[in-house]
Formats: C-alpha cells, sequence, structure tokens
C-alpha cells in the first residue's frame, strides 16, 4: 500500500459516481480519482464536473458503449506502468446497465488489482424505499426495445419469485406502463422518476394504475425510470390486492374479449363495447384493440 492516500499500485477502481445529487460523491470515491492518473470514462463532457470541482485534470480514454474494447489496451498499458487507474461511467456504478465490463474482466485476467468504491446505484435506492417485503430482488436493467420481446421478457420476469427491477428511458415508458398494465394489473410497483435529482418523484401503486400515473402529468413523460415489480407472493399476501376469481378471471379473459368482438368491430367500436360491457372506464381500451392488431379507426 502506498502510505501517502492507502490505494495499490497498479491498481483499477471502479469507481460509483451520483446518479443526479452531485452530493452523493463519497469522499473515497473523490481520492480515487485524485489518486488516478488515467480515468476511463463514457463522455468527458459529462464527466468533467466530478474532475472540476476538486480540481482535477486527469488524461481520460473513452468506454462509451461501442467503444470500450479499443479502450482496454490503453488501460492495461497504464496499469503496467505501475500507475492507477480509475473506471467511472457517466452516471452510477460502472458495468451495471453500463459500459465497463469489459476493462474490469481484462484487468483481472492481466493480474491487477481491482477495487470497487461504492456509491450511488438506482435500483438499491428505489428498493430501499419501495416497503416491500424481504424477498429475493432481480436486477434486470433494460428491457427489450421493441414491444413484442419486452412483453415476452417481462412475463418471464413475472415468474420469477422474486422482486424484478428495470430501467426504462423516457422514450419507452408509455409502453412499458401500458405492457405492465396489461399483464401484472395487479402487482404492486415502486415507481421511480429522476431519483435523486431535482424533480425526484417515487410512487407506489398497481400495474394497473401505472400508464394513468404516467399519462396524468407531462413532465413524466420526461426522465429516466426505475420500477420495481413486487414478487408474485408478495403482491397475493397483501389484502388490499386481493380480488375474487371472476375479477381475476376477467383480467386474464379482456384480450381474448378483444380479440373475438375485433373479428366484427373496428377498434373503437370495439373498445366503446368493452367499455359498456365491463364498466371499467381506467383501462385505454383502444390502446388494447390497437395492440391486439385492429387498424387505426378514422
Amino acid at each position: 500500500m502506498d502510505a501517502s492516500d492507502g490505494w495499490p499500485a497498479a491498481c483499477l477502481m471502479v469507481v460509483a459516481t451520483p446518479i443526479g445529487n452531485l452530493s452523493d460523491m463519497s469522499p473515497r470515491a473523490h481520492a480515487a480519482l485524485r489518486s488516478a492518473t488515467l480515468v476511463a470514462c463514457e463522455d468527458r463532457r459529462v464527466s468533467r464536473v466530478l474532475f472540476d470541482l476538486p480540481g482535477l485534470a486527469p488524461t481520460t480514454v473513452c468506454i462509451e458503449q461501442h467503444r470500450e474494447a479499443h479502450a482496454v489496451a490503453q488501460v492495461l498499458e497504464h496499469l503496467a506502468t505501475g500507475a492507477r487507474c480509475a473506471l467511472i461511467t457517466d452516471a452510477g456504478t460502472p458495468a451495471i446497465s453500463d459500459p465497463g465490463h469489459q476493462v474490469v474482466a481484462a484487468a483481472r485476467r492481466a493480474g491487477f488489482a481491482v477495487l470497487p468504491v461504492p456509491g450511488a446505484c438506482a435500483f438499491v435506492a428505489l428498493a430501499s424505499v419501495a416497503g416491500f417485503q424481504p424477498a429475493p430482488l432481480w436486477f434486470e436493467g433494460f428491457l427489450p426495445a421493441r414491444d413484442a420481446l419486452m412483453q415476452a421478457r417481462l412475463r418471464q420476469l413475472l415468474d420469477l419469485a422474486a422482486h424484478v427491477l428495470i430501467y426504462e428511458a423516457p422514450h419507452r415508458i408509455s409502453a412499458t406502463a401500458a405492457a405492465l398494465g396489461h399483464l401484472a394489473a395487479l402487482r404492486r410497483l415502486c415507481v421511480g422518476r429522476e431519483l435523486t435529482k431535482l424533480h425526484e418523484e417515487t410512487a407506489v401503486l398497481t400495474g394497473a394504475a401505472f400508464a394513468q400515473w404516467v399519462a396524468a402529468v407531462p413532465a413524466r413523460m420526461r426522465g429516466e425510470y426505475c420500477v420495481m415489480i413486487e414478487a408474485a407472493k408478495a403482491s397475493s399476501d397483501d389484502p388490499s390486492l386481493q380480488v375474487n376469481a371472476k375479477d381475476r378471471r376477467y383480467l386474464l379473459d379482456r384480450e381474448a374479449m378483444m380479440i373475438a368482438l375485433l373479428r366484427e368491430l373496428p377498434p373503437a367500436r370495439a373498445a366503446r363495447t368493452m367499455r359498456r360491457m365491463t364498466g371499467d372506464s381506467q383501462t385505454d381500451w383502444y390502446r388494447l384493440a390497437l395492440e391486439l392488431g385492429g387498424p387505426p379507426s378514422y
């Protein structure tokens, strides 16, 4: 160990950075950046605020998603001289739904010390404020971009005996909220938007209410999301979410009912018919009709 700062020579320090609030940058994380003579980062323009505050001007190498493999050689060459390297991403913990794993794996294979400098992580932060019963956690990260693949993956995740945590981008949140409304109507969700940032908000609601919650405030169409889906057993044990067999059958059969109507009616009329038949004015029946294959009604 180097007595001056406590970091070993020739080590890769994997440093978590704030996900929004700069005050979440730990003193140890600042010390790691001061000690590093090379910083592997996603975008130097984003990371510059972390360098400017303590007055640092490190040499950087880009590990943006499509350039990380090219950065590995530079990092290894730097470590081979006995110098230290810090690995950071734009926000949060490297290699957790962010670049970084290739650099870490290469440093380990080459025999260099790899040290975690923990800190902010969005899914851990959200799980801590959900108030759900203790259960295993499954961190999924981002779902597939294509709707069909996203829904197929959600179906698999909902079968797990675990709370599931996903990340979602603002341009995808409406589609994901609609999918959770159809596939997890009775599950509780803890939704976090813009965690630790100025417009941060969290809410606990059911899957059935998620899309309406997003649509209720225009600003909710912006900002990064983290969503925690309560484990199936925990949801079924919550008296506030228990429903009778008839209601459960309705939730399972509504898509089949809509498909049957769409064989005879255009989507708009099918949506109105479902609304009258069920008395459910909260569901976006027209959107469901379009998702199930009906052409738009003009």
